[in-house]
């Protein structure tokens, strides 16, 4: 059995997350009352719908995402790398790297969006500058130090 993570998320995160599950499920609501129904939305319609199993994917994973939201605690989000975090690191044995901490379907690693799912997300997740942080990869155990982290404000703190 796996355990559920949960995934801390500020006022402003979980409003966007939540605005844009409830504009998808209003899209798959309206693709079922139109009389064209029965054809299935794909990339290429006139407003350049997503294809409907994306559209239910993503839907099933923003809900899964906000089942698992946490409150950021106010006193920890300065500084502590969370969901939306644009992070420094510094390799061990590779120099100096910045990140944007995301949810899984964005992430581009070579784009530097990293998942907070994966191994490097997971391990950086909570930390703050300063921090020397050890992650397993698929390609072998690293260590990183965490040169700065920056959060988007957070709506009720300024």
């Amino acid at each position: 059995m796996t355990a559920v993570s949960t995934v801390e998320l500020t006022v402003q995160e979980w409003r966007k997350i939540h605005d844009e599950l409830c504009a998808l499920q209003e899209r798959r609501w309206a693709a079922s009352q139109s009389p064209i129904a029965a054809r299935p939305m794909t990339d290429t319609d006139g407003d350049g719908h997503r294809n409907l199993s994306s559209v239910e994917s993503r839907i099933a994973n923003l809900e899964n995402m906000l089942a698992r939201a946490a409150p950021v605690d106010a006193e920890q989000e300065t500084g502590t790398i969370r969901l939306g975090s644009h992070v420094t690191v510094l390799w061990e044995d590779d120099g100096q790297e910045t990140y944007d901490i995301v949810e899984p379907p964005d992430a581009a690693a070579r784009n530097g969006h990293i998942s907070y799912e994966s191994p490097i997300g997971q391990a950086l997740i909570g930390r703050r500058a300063g921090d020397v942080v050890d992650a397993i990869t698929p390609s072998g155990p690293t260590r990183l130090t965490v040169i700065s982290v920056d959060n988007p404000c957070h709506p009720l703190h300024g």
